[in-house]
């Protein structure tokens, strides 16, 4: 009657398309997992180290541009290290490793971008194309408004933002933070709710990773990949600082914007 063909339609939204529930929407997908949370509860850890790395970011960019007047004491201090310890063949070698930690990166974050898309049928994945040309943009325009020039003459193009240290710092951030939280299935409880005149079982919704993990994520790319730029001289430290700025704040613009584009669409 009336009555089955309404639960069924009900259990089917919330098998597939969402439940909503005492003001909020979860959106799950075939294996259960998060598609959609809360965006004020989701985002907003993430979004105070995104807020963060963004002011970082515009201060050094600010301090490059007025001639690198604070930036320049470590920068030049580092370049006078690396260029008096460290043989040419040494800061190629150091270049080749962190060219080798760039591409390993990149296909470790789009495997598990994959992996999320196919197992879990979670539109969050494409946090990892979509972010990743999208940073990889930003960066270009900067490197060709502020034309900054290398320590060395290494590479031939120009050095403001470090490219490898935003990609590397990207992909690091959002595996940890985007992508391997929804494949695994990383969940906090926050309560439940029901729907319908039968009602619902219990659920509980997954969260977003604490702002601790996005800001010692971008941290460690930073440390990884901005180390290996700057004793290879092809980076200033100024340089590797603003890319993994750039790659920390973009996984965080990329997850709040999906949020948004799901919040949407219920």
């Amino acid at each position: 009657g009336v009555g089955a063909t309404t639960l069924a339609a009900a259990k089917l939204r919330r098998r597939g398309l969402g439940v909503r529930r005492r003001g909020r929407t979860a959106l799950f997908g075939r294996g259960g997992g998060l598609e959609r949370a809360p965006a004020l509860a989701f985002a907003s850890s993430g979004l105070v180290v995104g807020v963060a790395a963004g002011l970082l970011l515009a201060a050094v960019a600010s301090d490059v541009l007025a001639g690198a007047h604070v930036v320049g004491v470590v920068d030049s201090a580092a370049h006078t290290a690396v260029s008096e310890g460290l043989s040419l063949e040494q800061r190629q070698a150091v270049d080749s490793v962190s060219n080798a930690l760039d591409t390993a990166a990149q296909a470790l974050a789009y495997l598990a971008a994959l992996a999320l898309l196919v197992l879990r049928r979670d539109p969050a994945a494409l946090c990892m194309p979509v972010g990743f040309e999208g940073v990889k943009a930003a960066y270009r325009v900067l490197k060709t408004a502020i034309h900054r020039i290398r320590p060395s003459d290494i590479l031939p193009d120009v050095s403001f933002p470090s490219a490898h240290t935003t990609r590397f710092t990207f992909c690091v951030v959002v595996l940890a933070c985007v992508l391997l939280p929804r494949l695994l299935d990383q969940q906090e409880p926050m309560g439940s709710a029901t729907e319908g005149e039968g009602g619902m079982d219990e659920n509980r919704v997954p969260t977003s990773v604490g702002a601790e993990r996005w800001l010692l994520t971008g941290i460690a790319g930073w440390f990884i990949m901005g180390s290996t730029r700057v004793l290879a001289d092809a980076h200033w430290v100024s340089d590797t600082l603003a890319g993994a700025s750039l790659g920390t704040g973009t996984v965080v613009a990329a997850e709040t914007a999906f949020v948004a584009v799901a919040s949407s669409l219920l």
